[in-house]
């Protein structure tokens, strides 16, 4: 339990970053399809919130961008998604690459 605590302070963290706007709560990764389909960046983690990929979406690409992902196989041990909403895609491509930093994603690596 703790070190769950500990993840999610860390991912209010991400969320306090200037430029996210807004952002969703943690949910099953197999609801994607709902999700609004503004730009940001997309974290998917598994049940621990281990994060297992990062990926960026530009305005109303976000659910097909989250799609392809799942098809090349970048969604490998993740059940759940969080999205942060951007205000440009060039803050949204800034933002993707400090969470890649700071969380090391296997699935980004492969």
């Amino acid at each position: 339990i703790f070190q769950k605590i500990i993840k999610m302070i860390s991912y209010n963290t991400d969320i306090s970053y200037p430029k996210v706007i807004d952002s969703t709560e943690w949910i099953d990764l197999d609801k994607y399809k709902g999700l609004e389909t503004r730009k940001g960046v997309y974290i998917l983690s598994n049940f621990f919130y281990q994060v297992k990929y990062v990926g960026w979406a530009g305005d109303g690409d976000l659910v097909k961008e989250i799609s392809g992902a799942i098809k090349n196989g970048k969604s490998a041990g993740a059940s759940k998604i969080k999205v942060l909403y951007t205000k440009s895609e060039l803050f949204a491509m800034v933002l993707e690459k400090r969470l890649i930093d700071k969380y090391n994603p296997i699935n980004n690596f492969k």
